[in-house]
């Protein structure tokens, strides 16, 4: 169970310059994608979306698209191992 997340100004700036966002429109895009997503987790876990207890490994995703990539890879093998 991996959870990935990124700092708010982060997400901001990353969805203006991918879509070509305003700032009001990427700080709603954010706001409606975290409630769909606490939802749609709770409805099929009952937990809550983004509680550190319900994850194995928590990776900020601000560190890069391939650095987020290896973290995940890296991860992987080291629990295939056991």
């Amino acid at each position: 169970r991996i959870f990935i997340y990124a700092p708010e100004e982060y997400r901001i700036q990353r969805i203006m310059e991918v879509y070509g966002d305003t700032r009001e429109e990427a700080m709603n895009f954010i706001k409606k994608s975290n409630d769909a997503r606490a939802a749609y987790y709770h409805n099929i876990s009952g937990h809550t979306w983004g509680d550190r207890k319900h994850y194995d490994l928590l990776i900020d995703a601000s560190c890069g698209l391939e650095e987020t990539a290896n973290i995940i890879i890296q991860y992987v093998n080291a629990k295939s191992n056991f």
